[in-house]
């Protein structure tokens, strides 16, 4: 049982003036996060937002669970802090966005994960 950081960092999340869709900045690369009635998806991006549009800043994890109860396995989650304490986490079950397949899904969890799991978990030092 456990948990595998892929890629963390900083990240900054933007959102466009129509509301409808989302820039993420994760270390460097930028995603364009677009809302839809089915699914949210992900999507390499190039576009450079304004500073007004800042909704959110913090650290990000990208999670790989190992037989984690109430994980799936093989998959790849996102968490993204929302306070020094608290996590907000996103499932990737194709992972980000590559140069070959440059639109994945990401489904939002109505779960918050607290530093204090991740530090159970030996995470401590990257958060």
């Amino acid at each position: 049982m456990s948990l595998s950081v892929k890629q963390q960092g900083d990240y900054r999340l933007y959102e466009t003036r129509d509301r409808r869709r989302k820039l993420l900045f994760l270390s460097g690369v930028t995603y364009e996060w677009l809302t839809a009635v089915r699914e949210d998806l992900l999507m390499l991006s190039g576009a450079h937002p304004t500073e007004d549009s800042l909704i959110g800043q913090g650290q990000y994890l990208l999670l790989w669970p190992y037989q984690e109860p109430g994980w799936e396995d093989g998959v790849d989650y996102l968490a993204l802090s929302n306070s020094k304490d608290y996590f907000h986490l996103y499932k990737l079950p194709n992972g980000l966005p590559t140069d070959r397949i440059q639109q994945r899904p990401i489904l939002s969890l109505p779960r918050i994960v607290s530093s204090a799991t991740f530090a159970a978990k030996g995470l401590s030092g990257l958060i």
